[in-house]
C-alpha cells in the first residue's frame, strides 16, 4: 500500500511527524498498539501493529501476530487511530485564493497534519503544481498527492496560469493537448462560449484520454455532460444544477439563458429557487441511475449554497 494515497493510513495527532519519518526511501517504521478503522464499515481494530518499508505498508494486523523487524523506528500508537488517508476534491493551492510561496511553506505540510494525503486542485498554475508533484513523490517536500487540472478553460477573459480562454471549438481541442502536453492529469472547465465548445472538450479529453470535470455551462444539462462522460460538477448553485432536477427545466433554462444575455442579475436566484420548488423526484432519480451507468458522477465536493437552501430540496432515494 504505497503511500501517500488514497489507501495510505494517517496517524491521528502524529500525522506530521509519521510522514516525515516515512518519506525516506530505506526507512522502516512500524507503529505498535494502535487502533485501525479502515474505513470499510468494519468495526475498529484494537492492537494492531502496522509495519511500513520504503514508503509501502509491508504487514498488518495483530500486536500477538505482526512483529516489527529488528531495526524499524517503533512509533507507539497506544490511545491513537490509524485510518485511510483523507482527500480534498477541490483546492487552489497556486493561485487563485493562495499564494504559491504560502502554500508551499505552510499549507502543504498542514494538509498532511490533518491527515490529507492526496488533493485534486482546481485551477491553478500547472508549472508549479507539476514542481511540487515531482518534489513530493521524491521526497524532498513534505506535502500530499497532489492531482491537478492547471489552468480552467473559460469562455473569456485573458490567458493566465490560472485561466486558458478559448472563443471556439476548435481552440477547446487546442487547450485540451496543450494541458495534456504540460501535464495536467485533468481538465477542468468553468465556462464556455458555446454548447458545441463544451462537447468539443468532452470529446477531446476522451482521445486524449484525460478526465475532465467542473462547472455546467447553463446550456448544458446534467444528463448531457454525464453522458458524454464528465467525471464531477463542482458546485451545484455556480452550475444550476437544480434546473437538471425540475419539472420545468426546459423552460427554466431557456429563460435563464435569454434573461441572462440581456444582463438581469437577479433572473440566476430567482429562476433557480423556481426550479427548486418544481423539483421532480422521479427525475432526480433517473439522472441518479443514467449517471452510474455512464460513470459514477459526482459528487459536487463543493457546495456553496446555505443550510437554508438545502433544505429547501428533498434528496433522491440513492439505490442502493
Amino acid at each position: 500500500m504505497e503511500l501517500p494515497k488514497l489507501t495510505s493510513w494517517r496517524l491521528s495527532l502524529c500525522a506530521a511527524a509519521f510522514f516525515l519519518v516515512v518519506s525516506a526511501s530505506s526507512a522502516q517504521v512500524a507503529i505498535t498498539h494502535v487502533t485501525v478503522i479502515d474505513g470499510s464499515g468494519r468495526a475498529q481494530q484494537p492492537e494492531q501493529t502496522i509495519v511500513i518499508e520504503k514508503g509501502r505498508i509491508a504487514a498488518i494486523g495483530p500486536d500477538a501476530l505482526v512483529k516489527p523487524p529488528s531495526h524499524a523506528q517503533i512509533i507507539d500508537g497506544l490511545g491513537k487511530f490509524l485510518i485511510p488517508g483523507l482527500w480534498d476534491m477541490h483546492v487552489h493551492l497556486a493561485g487563485v485564493s493562495a499564494d504559491p510561496a504560502w502554500s508551499k511553506q505552510v499549507l502543504l505540510p498542514l494538509l498532511l497534519a490533518y491527515g490529507i494525503t492526496g488533493v485534486r486542485d482546481m485551477g491553478g498554475d500547472l508549472q508549479i503544481l507539476v514542481s511540487w508533484r515531482r518534489e513530493i513523490e521524491s521526497g524532498t517536500l513534505l506535502g500530499p498527492r497532489i492531482i491537478a487540472s492547471g489552468p480552467w478553460l473559460a469562455g473569456g477573459g485573458k490567458k493566465t496560469s490560472e485561466q486558458f480562454p478559448v472563443a471556439n471549438s476548435d481552440e477547446a481541442r487546442s487547450a485540451v493537448r496543450e494541458l495534456k502536453r504540460r501535464g495536467a492529469d485533468f481538465v477542468k472547465v468553468i465556462s464556455l462560449p458555446s454548447r458545441e465548445a463544451f462537447f468539443a472538450v468532452a470529446d477531446e479529453a476522451k482521445r486524449e484520454n484525460l478526465p475532465y470535470a467542473g462547472h455546467l455551462p447553463i446550456e448544458i444539462s446534467a444528463l448531457e455532460a454525464s453522458n458524454v462522460g464528465i467525471h464531477s460538477i463542482e458546485h451545484l448553485y455556480y452550475s444550476a444544477f437544480a434546473l437538471s432536477c425540475s419539472s420545468k427545466e426546459e423552460e427554466l433554462r431557456k429563460r435563464l439563458i435569454e434573461r441572462g444575455k440581456r444582463g438581469e442579475a437577479s433572473v440566476w436566484n430567482e429562476i433557480l429557487f423556481e426550479a427548486e420548488a418544481t423539483y421532480d423526484p422521479e427525475k432526480a432519480n433517473a439522472l441518479w441511475g443514467r449517471s452510474r451507468k455512464t460513470r459514477p458522477m459526482s459528487r459536487q465536493p463543493s457546495l456553496p449554497w446555505t443550510s437554508r437552501h438545502i433544505r429547501r430540496i428533498k434528496a433522491p432515494r440513492i439505490p442502493s
